[in-house]
């Protein structure tokens, strides 16, 4: 999709879709939880349709609308994540934009693009760097080390705060 030259999503099938940076943000977090599938759809459609689902099939629409209208790419390692990196996201929008993504109104192809488009001198694009970094071959051990250490501070898949107080 062209953001210059085409207009932005807002319905599908007739109905209003809320577009907003939220309710993507707030997909994530509903899909890869655990609850049962057909609630998981509910809370979907309800997010995504605030008035009803349209009479087509939706789920084309909303699987093109979270990649941002764009088919492409997906693929390779995880490098980010939308909840855990929350404030990284922030901070960083606030440094590159001057964007308080607690009161802006963004599109989430707009959102989406500027996420994609962040400085390097970012906290997240410094993250995403760290959390993709391979050590050379020719490193030290003592780099080495140091390198997974931080890593280890950035993974993904590292306990949340319920896991520290045996949650």
């Amino acid at each position: 999709m062209n953001l210059l030259l085409e207009e932005l999503p807002t319905t599908c099938g007739g109905k209003r879709f809320n577009s907003d940076f939220r309710a993507a943000l707030r997909f994530f977090e509903v899909f890869e939880s655990d609850i049962p599938d057909d609630e998981k759809a509910a809370k979907i459609a309800a997010l995504f349709f605030p008035e009803g689902l349209p009479e087509e099939d939706p789920w084309p629409f909303i699987e093109n609308f979270l990649s941002g209208g764009d088919k492409k790419g997906g693929e390779g390692k995880r490098c980010f994540d939308f909840t855990i990196d929350a404030g990284r996201i922030f901070v960083s929008f606030f440094h590159a934009y001057g964007i308080d993504l607690t009161t802006a109104k963004l599109h989430w192809y707009i959102f989406l693009e500027l996420f994609r488009g962040l400085p390097d001198d970012t906290i997240m694009q410094k993250t995403i760097e760290l959390r993709l970094k391979e050590p050379d071959k020719n490193d030290s051990p003592e780099y080495r080390q140091k390198l997974r250490r931080a890593q280890d501070a950035v993974r993904l898949d590292t306990p949340g705060l319920g896991a520290l107080f045996g949650g």
